[in-house]
C-alpha cells in the first residue's frame, strides 16, 4: 500500500457511519464523550479516519515578527533512497493538490524517518 498519501478514495463517500466503531475514546471522563463524538461526526472530513488525507477548506498564514529577516535553510545531505523518497512523495502532494509551488523567501529541509519500516516526513 505506500503512504496514506497515496490513497485516494472517492470523495463523495465518507465512512462516518464507522466512525464510533474506529475511534477508541480511551479514559476521556464520560459526560465529555458525548460533546467529544458531537465534535468530530460535525467535522469528520477535517479528520483522515480511513486512510484518507483530511480536509479543511481555509487558507493558513503565519505571522511573523515586524523586521524579521526570512529564514531559508538549505536541504539535508540525504541518501540517493530516502531522496527518492521525498521526490516521490511531493510529486504526489503536487498532483492530489495538498501543496502547491512557493516562492517564499522562507524555507526549511525536510527530514525522513522510518517508523514501523515505513518512511516517514
Amino acid at each position: 500500500e505506500g503512504p496514506k498519501t497515496s490513497y485516494v478514495p472517492d470523495p463523495t463517500v465518507f465512512p462516518s457511519t464507522k466512525l464510533r466503531e474506529t475511534l477508541d475514546m480511551g479514559k476521556i471522563p464520560e459526560d465529555l464523550k458525548e460533546e467529544a463524538w458531537r465534535m468530530l461526526e460535525k467535522h469528520e472530513k477535517a479528520f483522515g479516519f480511513d486512510g484518507r488525507l483530511g480536509n479543511v477548506a481555509t487558507e493558513a498564514k503565519i505571522r511573523t515578527m515586524e523586521g524579521t529577516d526570512p529564514i531559508s535553510q538549505p536541504m539535508y545531505s540525504t541518501s540517493p533512497e530516502k531522496r527518492k523518497v521525498i521526490d516521490e512523495q511531493l510529486d504526489k502532494w503536487f498532483e492530489q493538490g495538498v501543496i502547491e509551488p512557493s516562492k517564499s523567501p522562507w524555507g526549511a529541509p525536510v527530514v525522513i524517518v522510518y517508523r514501523n519500516g515505513k518512511p516517514r516526513f
